[in-house]
């Protein structure tokens, strides 16, 4: 079942099953007071970060797509070109807000504030 119920052309109305994953997303991107909030695809890739002395490795290879590593994980999994604009953009925000600070075109290591926001979605998740 999908997290979408359409209702007309015009306008979707999302299930109590959309509102509450909505909630649970959310609550876990919600950082402590001062630190800005990041999208759920950022939040899991800063946990994975966390958990990976801190580092994400981006590969951008020809005729491959661009790939993060984190934690022993793959993001995307896929190939698919609009999941990779995804995990990129991800990528983008988590420095835009200073979670995360490039070492270089290849290798990003989390920033103090990186690692207060990845705690406490991990304190909420446990909770």
């Amino acid at each position: 079942m999908g997290y979408i119920t359409p209702i007309s052309n015009e306008m979707d109305q999302m299930t109590g099953d959309g509102f509450a994953r909505a909630d649970r997303e959310k609550s876990r991107a919600t950082p402590p007071s001062g630190e800005p909030a990041v999208s759920p695809k950022a939040a899991e890739l800063l946990a994975a970060a966390a958990d990976n002395k801190g580092n994400i490795m981006y590969r951008s290879a020809i005729g491959d797509v661009d790939r993060l590593f984190a934690a022993g994980k793959t993001f995307p999994a896929g190939r698919d070109q609009r999941e990779v604009a995804e995990w990129r953009e991800a990528l983008q925000e988590l420095e835009a807000k200073k979670m995360i600070h490039a070492r270089s075109k290849a290798l990003y290591e989390l920033t103090a504030a990186g690692y207060r926001l990845a705690e406490s979605m991990s304190e909420k998740s446990e909770g």
